[in-house]
């Protein structure tokens, strides 16, 4: 096992272990339209929607170097931005548990990172 695998299989087992701790950061907002992304699960499949995922995030990459080159303008950007939060969403469905508590261990290493101490 790789030092990498192992100081991150140390972190998701001290994210278990301190579950309790962790403030779900995930909002309700996120969760109203759960339905439809479970719904587009099992309407085309996990294994389609991952590759719908890799599309949305090149396409993301791409407005990203076009936005750096000003061959782009924001509003196309931006709509190439909520593509990918809505794939994320949609990946958060599978296992919205997991999800939220490495979620919330994610905003809380930040927040301990920007002196902001919860």
């Amino acid at each position: 096992m790789t030092e990498e695998v192992k100081r991150y299989n140390d972190n998701l087992s001290r994210l278990f272990n301190e579950e309790s701790k962790i403030t779900n950061r995930v909002s309700s907002e996120d969760r109203l339209d759960d339905d439809v992304f479970k719904k587009a699960l099992a309407k085309w499949g996990k294994e389609e929607q991952f590759w719908m995922v890799a599309e949305e995030c090149g396409e993301l990459l791409s407005a990203i170097n076009k936005v750096r080159r000003d061959r782009m303008d924001p509003l196309h950007f931006m709509e190439e931005v909520v593509d990918v939060a809505i794939m994320m969403k949609q990946m958060r469905t599978i296992d919205p548990d997991l999800y939220d508590m490495i979620y919330g261990f994610k905003v809380s290493r930040i927040r301990r990172r920007l002196g902001m101490e919860e």
